[in-house]
């Protein structure tokens, strides 16, 4: 579950073109870390349950290599959190939209 999909709420389906025609897409552009989909949640909250996950992962799996796999949305913020760059869940690690990377 904690690696799973953003909840985009009501926009999840929606043509992204239909999307750029809404107020809130202004907002979402501004902020993009900050901005909650409507019925959905935020890419901070994002974020904050595969950054969970990663760390649950390496705490149950000690001196173990493992492998997850997740899309940009998460693997980007855990990346950065991990390679302690700072910054939100859009920081940019490098990384394409599906990777493997190995974090030591």
């Amino acid at each position: 579950k904690d690696l799973e999909e953003a909840d985009y709420g009501t926009w999840l389906g929606r043509p992204l073109r239909s999307a750029y025609r809404l107020k809130a897409w202004s907002r979402l552009m501004a902020s993009p870390a900050r901005f909650r989909f409507p019925e959905g949640e935020t890419l901070r909250e994002v974020q904050a349950r595969a950054v969970a996950a990663v760390e649950r992962l390496a705490l149950q799996h000690k001196n173990e290599a493992i492998a997850a796999g997740s899309h940009a949305d998460r693997s980007t913020g855990a990346h950065g959190l991990a390679l302690d760059l700072g910054g939100g869940p859009t920081t940019d690690s490098g990384s394409e939209s599906t990777d493997a990377t190995r974090i030591c």
